[in-house]
């Protein structure tokens, strides 16, 4: 079949899908191809993004909502210190301005400082800058760690910050939250005794300004409402078994404030057995996911309501087996391989997660890294009912590896390096995936191979993407009610002759729409799409 006619089948198979496609703006140029921004809030009628495109600068930006053009680009030096440049921990969007937090370590004076420096919105001027953070330390080596986070209505940030202090063999981790307006909210510190690597982690910030997190096996919650009083609940699961627990850990509020908590019932494989596995699962020591762990916590009375594990059937592990494991009749399991996660709340107070099989393989040469492969491999959807069963579980079969790779050529004393590229580093940003939600169906879009745009079974072969330019975007849409899941090709979400970025995206809420990014070579587009009129569309056709 020559190339023309596979074409036009692609074409015919995407026209039922065609009223799906979000509305693009027109095409902008950008500087330079790797153009990769990051959108990081909006208004009522703009989006602002931010891109660093080169170790000297930082670029802001500002799109029109309904036209989804771009109003203005302004370029900023990174800060400095005298001579020394900070380093950029993050750029956010709250209360109306741009604030960049910057670190930087005076090694005169053993301070290790955090700053965040802030420009107006409306034109990317300098408004001034703040100190966050000054903390005596010992050595640069072991001056610590920052991290930000933002709550979604771009009102509240967070500092985390840790260290060691080898003198006292004393690890410190500080609890920050600012308002919009660069004010001190509350502060918490925990000081232990050795070193230890952060026992905080999965820090949320929630629209009033509660905050939560984990440390050790405890649910920690700051109640904004209750100044800030510390609570606490531990996530206990007794038939977890000798060789299972709680991995991968996620938090996240639902519209009524109740705290959701997600983790993988993951399993340790104690002595070579799953004799009817392939000869990798068959291994002691393997690991795999075997269900799900689902936990509410009420938000007024801080008390567990739910806390359920539900183990996979072998009608979802079945979805695993390759073509040979069916051929030759063998079982197949879940990898312990998944992350990159995003949840979506359905209407009746449950809610829908979905996470990715992602993985960096490394290659070294004589202690040189000479390759590096990063694979976006299948989706996996759970949904979840208000009272914490799994309704459905479902994987989305995908296949999109990065490749990189180096050569040492030798000459006579000397040596040369070569680098080159299967794709351009930047290509990434074309893998991994977009989700939505809207009032019946769950929506997964990504860029497919585009032999494997047909619908197929789990247990097809897929096609491996590793050039963006033989890549088709599909959606999944897989029924909230029943987990029956239909693959359709959605050229529309390509605009023109370029191509969907997944890594460049923004929703406020799930009331609002996403928008979404394609670009080619120096060429670029944002598009807007919403997922309760994909509904609407679909059932007038």
């Amino acid at each position: 079949m020559n190339r023309l006619l596979q074409l036009l089948l692609i074409l015919a198979m995407a026209l039922p899908g065609l009223a799906q496609k979000p509305k693009w703006g027109r095409p902008i140029q950008a500087e330079k191809k790797s153009y990769t921004p990051t959108i990081v809030g909006d208004d009522d009628k703009s989006i602002y993004t931010v891109e660093v495109p080169n170790s000297k600068e930082i670029m802001f930006e500002r799109f029109d909502k309904k036209k989804l053009g771009r109003d203005y680009t302004k370029t900023v030096e990174i800060p400095r210190l005298g001579r020394k440049k900070y380093d950029l921990e993050r750029i956010s969007f709250i209360g109306g301005k741009f604030l960049v937090f910057a670190s930087v370590y005076n090694s005169g004076s053993h301070e290790y400082e955090l700053r965040a420096f802030t420009y107006d919105g409306k034109n990317a001027r300098s408004a001034g800058d703040f100190e966050i953070f000054n903390n005596k330390v010992e050595k640069k080596r072991r001056k610590g760690d920052f991290e930000v986070f933002t709550s979604n209505n771009k009102e509240r940030f967070l500092i985390y910050y840790t260290t060691y202090y080898k003198e006292k063999d004393q690890t410190i981790e500080v609890v920050k939250l600012y308002n919009q307006n660069v004010e001190l909210v509350t502060e918490k510190e925990y000081i232990y005794d050795g070193e230890h690597e952060g026992s905080i982690g999965n820090i949320l910030l929630d629209d009033e300004g509660s905050v939560y997190y984990l440390q050790g096996e405890d649910v920690v919650i700051l109640d904004a409402n209750q100044g800030y009083e510390e609570w606490r609940e531990s996530i206990v699961l007794e038939e977890q078994g000798l060789n299972g627990g709680i991995s991968r850990i996620y938090l996240a509020i639902n519209g009524e404030g109740d705290l959701m908590v997600i983790g993988d019932y993951l399993t340790t494989d104690l002595s070579k057995t799953d004799e009817n596995k392939s000869r990798r699962e068959r291994k002691k020591n393997d690991t795999q996911i075997e269900g799900v762990f689902f936990m509410k916590i009420n938000g007024f009375t801080k008390e567990t309501e739910v806390a359920k594990l539900s183990k996979f059937d072998k009608e979802f592990l079945d979805q695993f087996r390759s073509e040979k494991d069916v051929r030759k009749g063998r079982d197949a399991e879940m990898n312990n391989t998944f992350d990159s996660f995003e949840f979506f709340f359905k209407e009746d107070g449950g809610l829908v997660f979905v996470m990715e099989d992602r993985m960096i393989i490394r290659r070294y040469s004589n202690g040189r890294l000479v390759g590096e492969s990063y694979l976006y491999n299948d989706l996996v959807s759970y949904n979840f009912s208000p009272e914490g069963d799994l309704v459905w579980a479902t994987r989305i079969p995908k296949k999109q590896t990065y490749y990189w790779n180096s050569m040492l050529l030798g000459f006579m004393s000397t040596s040369v390096g070569m680098t080159w590229f299967a794709e351009p580093y930047y290509a990434k940003g074309h893998f991994s995936y977009l989700a939505g939600l809207s009032d019946d169906k769950f929506y997964i879009i990504y860029n497919d191979h585009e032999k494997n745009a047909r619908e197929q079974s789990e247990n097809s072969k897929q096609r491996e993407i590793a050039k963006v330019r033989y890549s088709v975007p599909v959606m999944y849409t897989i029924d909230l009610e029943t987990g029956v899941k239909k693959k359709s090709l959605e050229l529309g979400f390509n605009s023109g002759k370029l191509h969907l970025k997944p890594i460049v995206n923004f929703q406020r809420s799930q009331e609002y729409p996403l928008y979404v990014f394609c670009m080619n070579r120096k060429t670029f587009s944002f598009g807007r799409v919403d997922f309760n009129n994909l509904t609407r569309k679909s059932a007038k056709r």
